[in-house]
C-alpha cells in the first residue's frame, strides 16, 4: 500500500526529468536529484505523522505533486544557462521552490471524499 503513493510520484517525475534533460542537452545535477526526491519524502513523513487525510489523498496528492514539481524542474532547466538568475541561486530557489510546493499541497488541500 505505501508503494502505490510513491510509484505514483516516481515514474513519472523520473521520466519527465529524463525527458527534460534530454531535450535541454542538460546533465543530471545533485539539485536536481534532491528537488525532485526530497518533496515525496517529506510529502509521506508529514502525511503519516499528521494523519487526517482520507485514502483518496495518498491517490490525488502524490499526483498533483509529481506534476507540480515536475512543472518547476523544466522551469529550472530553462533557465540554467541563461544569465537571468545565477547558477547557486537558481539551484537554492529550486529546492526551496520544491519543498514549498509539498508543504502548500500537503496543508491545504483538502480531505478528499472516499
Amino acid at each position: 500500500m505505501i508503494l502505490i503513493p510513491l510509484l505514483e510520484y516516481l515514474v513519472p517525475v523520473m521520466v519527465g526529468v529524463t525527458i527534460a534533460l534530454w531535450l535541454f542537452k542538460k546533465k543530471l545535477t545533485g539539485d536536481l536529484i534532491i528537488s525532485s526526491g526530497t518533496p515525496i519524502c517529506v510529502w509521506f513523513v508529514l502525511v503519516t505523522s499528521l494523519g487526517g487525510k482520507t485514502l483518496s489523498n495518498a491517490f490525488i496528492e502524490p499526483l498533483v505533486l509529481a506534476a507540480a514539481i515536475l512543472l518547476l524542474e523544466v522551469v529550472r532547466l530553462a533557465l540554467d544557462g541563461r544569465g537571468i538568475i545565477n547558477d547557486k541561486s537558481l539551484k537554492t530557489l529550486n529546492i526551496a521552490g520544491s519543498l514549498l510546493f509539498t508543504l502548500c499541497i500537503t496543508f491545504f488541500m483538502p480531505s478528499l471524499p472516499e
